[in-house]
């Protein structure tokens, strides 16, 4: 019994730390006044101010953070449209009602008080709720402190009571205006001599408050007016409800747009940057089990779609452009942009809308650990989603497991393509919601790589799903044991997760992959839920795929990684390996190429230039690269020819440019060299070598003129 009244308190104490105004100052908002706020101008000061009491942390947080005046701007207009009850009107009633309110607490309340309205407790709880419903004043009672109780119609929606009371007080009758808490102050708070009682005195107390303000005794013991009282004791939930108070600004407002503007906003411009939408995603570490790439894969599902329709033909479509970045530091590693279209039949509108779309991809990875950055844009409505996610990738060759993946159904997949979460000829469908229907069992999509032989004898992959629901324990185990299938190096499976359906709730899972002595090697783990629906929309799917009968592409790509990490030696190799596989790649070999000059391979380069593109815009790099390898052969003629027809497809390349005057200087032409040098400096300057270069040129072709 000790136990669960010490729980008791230790909660209440939790949940009490936002009305302690007095001991907390500035902290019990979601800002201090500290450099970050004193640097900010007084417009921005005053928009904090305002707002102090209805915003989230992460959107204060974030909003502290921006370095402009037009991020800050910015910001500022997504927070009200956030909170805008009549959005596509010009009026935002929300916000003139929260400037209202500011402009009187701090004409009324900041009174008697060193600090301005605003950061009063009175001048809080008026910012968050509003003008009171009516008041009622007790400071002329014999023995009671002078308190004020204001009483309010609440939104069960968002926790509050339909009708409840907030009391202020006067601590020993002086001072500051202070948050009543029935629960953790104690009625005695409210008495001149209030230090004189005990809890084992509430009896005596609420008799007191009968006799000398009758109308102070409800709220002095609770804030629902009516409550009976359990041995006379103060509610237990006035401290939830105080807490409930404090968070109902922002219940009803997802500030996943604050957490997430300072990495998303280079991405769009200033008025998409209002049409930020939420997402669900999932991201997992796979390898290809033909290939044995590493490959990062993901999901991700708008919680919004806006699906066009073409005036002309009347049809109904769904575009999406993807950007995927990937970075290690500030170093960019990998990037990309695809587009996705899903056309839209007529009867197919409302199963899109209930469950709406995801797009699935994924691209090959060296070892590494990056920011994983997926933006996802409509390009009609300018809608966007977008997450960041850390992802590592081992650098050794250790037997290890996949995060694991759940999925609504397995799916009969072409041989000859590649997938996100495939496994021999299946595929999994994924929504990242992870929830599931009731009476259905999820599937599981599992990886396990780098196995040896012994490990594939003797070892099990062992899964487990956990009830969350402490007070309806579950349990169920599955399991597969490898020696059943024949042998793979990279294994990718789809199992049914468990053996009989589930029950509504919410379940953990963990995936163990276990040699024969039973030592655990590696484990993962996920979550998910189960609905009580009996059936649940499913979403509609979008996926990349690439033929999986050549592995070229990926190779190409994981060349490119360790190029931008610095390892030129890895980068060559997998760019060797690319072209074995198809020799007509002009992307991998003038990746190849470029290296190969770098190091000096000159005679190299100037022969397989030759199978580059040698017509239209494509034949620039040709051009250019057997160009700046003639030069390093010093074939100067031939190399001006090359450089020269690189100039006729792109001639605003400033090395190009400077490469001419370099050659044309080297075949005694100082008026060319001179020509080029100027035009390179006309596009760039601040050169100071080619500067020189010009200097020379300009007397060597003086003394020619001679």
């Amino acid at each position: 019994m000790r136990k669960k009244a010490v729980a008791i308190l230790c909660l209440l104490c939790a949940l009490a730390v936002p009305g302690q105004e007095g001991k907390q100052g500035d902290r019990t908002f979601g800002f201090r006044l500290d450099d970050h706020y004193k640097a900010l101008d007084a417009v921005y000061q005053e928009w904090l101010n305002t707002v102090a009491a209805i915003a989230s942390r992460e959107e204060i947080s974030a909003f502290l953070q921006l370095p402009t005046v037009r991020d800050r701007d910015l910001f500022i207009r997504l927070f009200w449209q956030q909170r805008d009850p009549t959005p596509g009107s010009e009026a935002n009633e929300y916000r003139d009602e929260i400037e209202r309110r500011f402009r009187h607490v701090n004409e009324f309340f900041g009174r008697g008080t060193p600090r301005p309205g605003w950061m009063t407790a009175m001048g809080r709880i008026y910012m968050i709720l509003g003008e009171p419903a009516s008041t009622e004043s007790f400071d002329q009672e014999a023995g009671i402190v002078p308190t004020q109780v204001w009483y309010y119609s609440g939104d069960p929606k968002l926790g509050l009571p339909p009708y409840f009371n907030v009391t202020f007080f006067k601590a020993q009758g002086i001072g500051e205006w202070k948050l009543y808490d029935p629960g953790t102050d104690g009625p005695a708070a409210l008495m001149v001599n209030g230090d004189q009682y005990t809890s084992a005195d509430y009896s005596r107390i609420y008799k007191f408050f009968q006799q000398q303000a009758p109308n102070l005794a409800g709220p002095a013991f609770s804030m629902i007016p009516g409550q009976s009282l359990v041995n006379s004791a103060p509610s237990l939930r006035d401290s939830f409800i105080l807490a409930n108070i404090y968070r109902s600004p922002v219940r009803s407002v997802s500030d996943a747009y604050a957490a997430n503007f300072l990495k998303y906003k280079g991405y769009v411009s200033v008025d998409s940057s209002l049409n930020y939408v939420e997402n669900s995603h999932v991201v997992a570490i796979q390898k290809d089990s033909l290939w044995g790439h590493n490959l990062v894969a993901f999901s991700v599902k708008p919680k919004k779609l806006t699906i066009r329709q073409d005036e002309a033909s009347g049809r109904m479509g769904l575009s999406l452009d993807l950007t995927i970045a990937l970075k290690l530091g500030d170093k960019d590693v990998y990037s990309d942009r695809r587009h996705y279209e899903l056309a839209v039949e007529p009867g197919q509108l409302d199963i899109i809308r209930s469950g709406g779309v995801v797009i699935h991809d994924s691209f090959p990875v060296v070892p590494g650990s990056y920011r994983l950055a997926v933006f996802l844009q409509n390009p009609v409505s300018r809608e966007f989603c977008f997450f960041e996610e850390s992802v590592r990738v081992p650098e050794s060759a250790r037997p290890r497991l996949a995060t694991p993946i759940l999925g609504f159904k397995a799916e009969k997949a072409a041989s000859n393509f590649f997938f996100p979460y495939k496994a021999g000829g299946w595929r999994l469908a994924v929504d990242p919601d992870l929830v599931f229907a009731s009476g259905r069992s999820p599937q599981l999509w599992l990886g396990a790589y780098n196995l040896d032989k012994s490990i594939w004898d003797n070892g099990r992959i062992e899964w487990e799903i956990k009830g969350l629901n402490e007070k309806r324990p579950f349990r169920q185990v599955g399991g597969l044991r490898l020696a059943d299938l024949p042998f793979q190096r990279n294994l990718n499976a789809i199992e049914a997760v468990a053996a009989e359906p589930l029950a509504a709730g919410f379940y953990g899972l963990s995936v163990k992959l276990a040699d024969g002595g039973g030592r655990v090697i590696d484990s993962r783990e996920t979550t998910f839920q189960i609905s009580p629906l009996p059936s649940l929309a499913q979403p509609s799917e979008l996926y990349s795929q690439g033929l999986a009968d050549s592995p070229y592409n990926m190779d190409f790509i994981v060349g490119q990684q360790f190029r931008r990490l610095g390892d030129e030696e890895k980068a060559l190799y997998s760019l060797e390996k690319s072209l074995q596989a198809k020799p007509d790649f002009p992307d991998a070999r003038q990746a190849l190429l470029e290296i190969l000059l770098k190091r000096g391979q000159y005679e190299r380069v100037a022969r397989e230039a030759e199978q580059l593109p040698r017509s239209g815009e494509a034949a620039f790099a040709g051009h250019f690269l057997k160009g700046q390898a003639l030069f390093g052969l010093r074939d100067f003629t031939a190399a001006l020819a090359e450089l020269l027809a690189a100039n006729a497809i792109v001639n605003t390349d400033v090395n190009l440019i400077n490469l001419i005057g370099r050659t044309c200087l080297e075949l005694d032409d100082g008026e060319q060299a001179a020509r080029a040098f100027t035009a390179s400096l006309a596009l760039k300057k601040n050169q100071p070598e080619i500067e020189k270069l010009l200097l020379q040129a300009t007397a060597k072709s003086g003394k020619r003129g001679k």
